[in-house]
């Protein structure tokens, strides 16, 4: 679906072919881009973020100046395996299928009265993720639901993420493992300390060569320091789905 509010733009949040499952809440904080794909559930995106191309994601709160790539999966749905199936026709509220009202289906189904005793349809996204600041993550990665992955991480494309991810720690694989450390401990620390994702970066970019990271933390270590920098304080867009498909939005 085409972006329908383009007025939108003028407040930082590109969403070409967003769309929202029902009872969906996004807050964002633009500048942000969020491009073909989809949010359930009540979610988050900070500061400079940007997540594109079939995005699916659940329950989760994304921090500032994120890099999200392709097809990322945030907290999937997960089968009953402790039931009699794993199909969801054990559930007399089965959506999942797509296979309700079919009269070669329904009759295999639970009656409605039997509701109370199996799991609601989002019984494997019963936990918030967290995605911390700064944090990089590849194409095709699942992260599973609950998991906590730490500012400045980097998550290696295709990887499925099942544990927390330290901050400014590299992982990989399915299922993702430790690779490394961006950097050596005393400047993790600093960086951690001076969470410059927190203040304006307006003027740091006029004065630092972003690629000495010792030297750009110095600066803003300094900076801080001396208030030079101020606080960030974006506004705030709030998405919401409407039951027609399409999106209702405010601007605080």
């Amino acid at each position: 679906m085409a972006n329908p509010y383009p007025q939108l733009e003028k407040f930082g949040l590109r969403c070409e072919g967003l769309s929202l499952n029902p009872d969906c809440i996004v807050t964002i904080e633009p500048p942000v881009n969020l491009s073909q794909g989809q949010f359930t559930g009540r979610c988050s995106v900070g500061y400079g973020s940007y997540l594109i191309h079939g995005f699916d994601v659940t329950d989760c709160d994304i921090g500032r100046f994120c890099s999200i790539g392709r097809s990322l999966v945030v907290g999937p749905s997960q089968h009953w395996t402790d039931y009699f199936s794993t199909h969801p026709f054990i559930s007399p509220q089965d959506r999942a299928s797509g296979l309700g009202g079919h009269p070669l289906y329904d009759p295999i189904r639970p009656p409605i009265g039997m509701e109370y005793r199996i799991p609601s349809s989002r019984a494997g996204r019963n936990r918030r993720t967290h995605i911390g600041n700064d944090v990089w993550i590849g194409r095709q990665c699942i992260i599973m639901g609950g998991v906590s992955i730490g500012d400045g991480a980097v998550v290696g494309a295709a990887s499925v993420v099942t544990h927390d991810v330290a901050p400014y720690e590299i992982v990989a694989g399915n299922p993702a493992r430790p690779i490394r450390y961006r950097f050596a401990p005393p400047l993790i620390e600093k960086m951690l300390r001076i969470r410059w994702w927190d203040y304006d970066v307006s003027l740091a970019s006029q004065h630092v060569d972003y690629s000495d990271t010792e030297a750009t933390a110095d600066f803003f270590e300094q900076a801080i320091a001396e208030q030079l920098l101020p606080r960030l304080t974006p506004r705030n867009i709030v998405l919401s789905a409407r039951e027609d498909g399409l999106i209702d939005f405010k601007v605080t």
